[in-house]
């Protein structure tokens, strides 16, 4: 957590895989906010400039709409993938060096899209 008087205070801040899908589902559809804040939204997203893991997994010319993050011990990538079919993936990491989180990250993208898409 990067707010250290929340900290002090022992709250610490939490989310998880499904958290992350849920937000991007939500933003995919166009429910999470008004049609002009979701479409604002999902260009930052589609900005991204960090593209390892997830996007290293699918194959190129393949839009990744998706937010990477990092803290001194987790990696988390989570992405909107406009595939053939599309699909909503999050991936977060905890307790891995900084090049296994992404090796592992790129590996479950791509078996996910192999398995999507076979």
């Amino acid at each position: 957590m990067m707010d250290a008087a929340a900290q002090a205070q022992g709250r610490e801040n939490y989310t998880s895989a499904r958290d992350a899908a849920a937000v991007l589902q939500r933003l995919a559809a166009g429910t999470i906010a008004t049609p002009e804040l979701c479409e604002r939204a999902h260009g930052y997203l589609l900005a991204q400039e960090d593209t390892r893991g997830i996007v290293e997994g699918v194959p190129g010319g393949v839009l990744v709409a998706h937010k990477t993050g990092s803290l001194a011990n987790a990696q988390h990538d989570a992405a909107i993938v406009y595939a053939e079919r599309p699909y909503v993936l999050a991936i977060l990491t905890q307790d891995l060096e900084r090049e296994q989180a992404l090796a592992l990250k790129r590996d479950i993208s791509f078996a996910i899209n192999a398995r999507a898409h076979s």
